[in-house]
């Protein structure tokens, strides 16, 4: 099962984490782990929380690499978060 497959199983559940969910994007991530990469964004409580999930395999495993935080501060750290899913390697690398 490829990332996307595996994404495409469980977005619907993403609303079951909070109140208020709403999906706001999923996109694909070129960076240094694999080509199947993905970011999932959303938000919870109306819009008062943002939510970046960047999903991905690992020797066979699906990881979760998450951030959360409050939507009117996100701004100041989105560029960070982005650095940091670009960044991340595979083992050994």
């Amino acid at each position: 099962m490829t990332i996307s497959e595996y994404v495409d199983v469980i977005m619907p559940t993403f609303g079951e984490g909070g109140p208020g969910y709403e999906f706001l994007s999923r996109e694909q991530l070129e960076n240094n782990i694999d080509q199947d990469s993905e970011i999932i964004t959303y938000t919870l409580y109306d819009g008062a929380v943002k939510a970046k999930l960047l999903w991905f395999a690992q020797d066979g495993e699906a990881i979760n690499v998450s951030y959360m935080g409050f939507t009117e501060d996100y701004d100041e750290i989105e560029e960070l978060v982005e650095w940091s899913f670009r960044s991340l390697r595979k083992n050994g690398e």
